[in-house]
């Protein structure tokens, strides 16, 4: 019953089903081996029936070949038929043995498969159950001697146990592969369910390519999609029409080559330095103003703003977002271009007020009262404040519109620099700095603008002075290193609150501790100095924190500036 019980109907998953057939049938050829070994040498030895001992031997090869095969490949539907076929034989067998002229109980034997796999499942395990319900009560009656078997006691306890287990065998065949059926049909439904998740898959995917697709072609600004080595995957009508190039241009060459790109005094950018190229080099966002080239040979400044794409912590590439700014550039020349004017026309009466300021503190009108002077004086500094700001609107606009000249010649730059310092010294000994000046011996004389590159070297000296505490540390650096000489101005004072470092070089941005500690100022000394620097093709950066201090670094090379022609110089 052990066997019948391990064939039973319990409902299991593709891989319970088939790890439970192999189990059972593997139980049937161990049975199998046993019972074969056991009983051919009885049939041998005691019963002497060679033709049954032939076929039990034959038997016993057809299972050896079944038990390897089973062993390297289970494969249940061949196992199990085999499996019936060494049942059917022992049947067989035992009905040629028996002889038709006995009671005809054997001749039921070759009818039991044909039971089995001709009538419906339930119906055969019916048949099943009462053929072997009737062997057992005909093997009682044969030994309690009411009734006499064709042959003696052991030969029909051994026919009798090769017919159970050939019911058991084949019933077994049965109920597996009903177990299969079963498991087949649940696997059926499983890859059936599992087809239909894919297809919804690949149609929620494709509506997501199809949404992506139909965002990237509305966005108003171009778009160029980057792999991760730089090569153009995707790019979308704006980019197309503001470039020139169609996309399969762009899909199928190197962009940096196709699409060229310079400065605004128009020298090439290399490729190292293209935005691109500096995102998927960092992996961090870069945003810049450059000149595009289109294919018909004409060029447009674009605001230009790289971001790169990170999946599960992984560069995937990057996404390029630009678009023209002439008409900004436009707006932007004509605002220069008034404030360029209006200073202009304010230098006049503004010079005119302080000449008479100073006249009147003079004396030369006539002695005033103190307070007289008092009122007078207040006149001539908020007119000398006001006179400075004109003189920084004029530069402003000078260098936006490109108008300012540059005159270059062999510079000593620690002497410049000594020069300068010498001439801070007023606002030094007032609030009590310890100035230190430090230079290398090996600065070179190079080419430069002695009036712009003292404009830096003042600019960044005075601030320093001004915004550093009294009897605090200022020390200026002049150092070689490269084909550079580096100026460094390094101070004790407020420094840059971090939230607001990035717009330091901002054109009017003061940050909001140097304004609390002094209400003067225009904001625009240092977006002055980044002018010049930049126009050197040098650079300039700091490190600051807030109440420790700040250290501006300025790179020049030692090629110098280049010779500008321009309607005035900077002031």
């Amino acid at each position: 019953m052990l066997m019948l019980d391990m064939a039973g109907d319990d409902d299991t998953n593709v891989t319970q089903a088939n790890i439970r057939q192999l189990k059972v049938v593997r139980l049937y050829i161990n049975i199998a081996w046993l019972y074969y070994i056991l009983f051919t040498p009885i049939l041998a030895f005691w019963v002497k029936n060679m033709l049954l001992t032939s076929v039990m031997l034959v038997v016993l090869v057809i299972l050896i070949v079944v038990d390897y095969s089973f062993r390297r490949k289970p494969q249940l539907d061949r196992t199990t038929f085999a499996l019936a076929v060494i049942a059917g034989l022992t049947v067989g067998a035992t009905v040629l043995t028996g002889g038709i002229q006995h009671t005809g109980l054997y001749i039921l034997f070759p009818y039991i498969p044909f039971i089995i796999f001709l009538r419906p499942q339930s119906s055969a395990r019916r048949w099943l159950l009462g053929m072997l319900a009737f062997v057992v009560v005909l093997l009682g009656l044969s030994f309690t001697k009411t009734i006499t078997l064709p042959y003696g006691r052991p030969f029909a306890v051994m026919a009798v146990t090769m017919y159970i287990f050939s019911l058991l065998l084949t019933l077994a065949y049965v109920r597996e592969k009903a177990i299969v059926d079963r498991s087949l049909d649940s696997n059926t439904k499983e890859l059936v369910r599992i087809n239909q998740k894919l297809s919804q898959a690949a149609r929620s995917e494709k509506q997501a390519a199809a949404r992506a697709e139909a965002i990237l072609r509305s966005i108003g600004e171009g778009v160029i999609v980057f792999d991760a080595v730089g090569k153009v995957e995707a790019v979308n009508p704006v980019a197309e029409k503001l470039l020139g190039f169609s996309e399969e241009d762009l899909l199928r060459n190197s962009y940096a080559e196709l699409v060229k790109a310079a400065d605004d005094t128009g020298v090439p950018i290399q490729l190292e330095e293209r935005p691109i190229s500096k995102v998927i080099a960092t992996k961090k966002a870069v945003s810049a103003t450059l000149n595009y080239k289109r294919k018909n040979g004409t060029a447009f400044p674009a605001q230009v703003s790289v971001a790169p794409i990170v999946m599960d912590g992984t560069f995937q590439g990057a996404i390029e977002v630009f678009r023209n700014i002439y008409l900004a550039k436009e707006v932007d020349r004509s605002k220069t271009e008034f404030v360029s004017l209006a200073s202009h026309q304010l230098r006049t009466p503004l010079s005119t007020i302080g000449w008479y300021a100073e006249m009147l503190l003079a004396g030369d009108a006539g002695k005033i009262s103190r307070e007289q002077e008092r009122y007078v004086d207040e006149i001539y500094q908020s007119n000398r404040r006001m006179t400075e700001l004109v003189g920084s609107l004029l530069n402003v606009s000078r260098i936006e519109l490109g108008t300012f000249s540059v005159e270059p010649e062999l510079t000593d730059l620690v002497k410049l620099a000594q020069a300068i310092v010498k001439g801070l010294e007023p606002q030094i000994f007032a609030r009590q700095i310890n100035f230190k000046e430090i230079y290398d011996p090996k600065i070179p004389v190079i080419n430069v603008d002695p009036k712009l590159m003292g404009m830096v070297i003042e600019n960044l000296s005075s601030n320093a002075i001004k915004y550093t505490p009294e009897k605090g540390t200022v020390t200026l650096r002049l150092k070689h290193q490269g084909r550079h000489t580096q100026i460094i101005i390094e101070d004790t004072g407020l420094g840059i609150p971090e939230r607001q470092q990035d717009k330091i070089f901002s054109k009017l941005f003061r940050a909001d501790n140097v304004k609390a500690h002094d209400t003067e100022g225009t904001g625009l000394g240092l977006y002055l100095v980044k002018s010049v620097v930049d126009y050197s093709g040098g650079k300039i950066w700091f490190k600051s924190k807030e109440n420790k201090g700040t250290t501006f670094f300025v790179s020049i090379p030692d090629d110098g500036m280049k010779h500008k022609q321009g309607a005035k110089e900077l002031e």
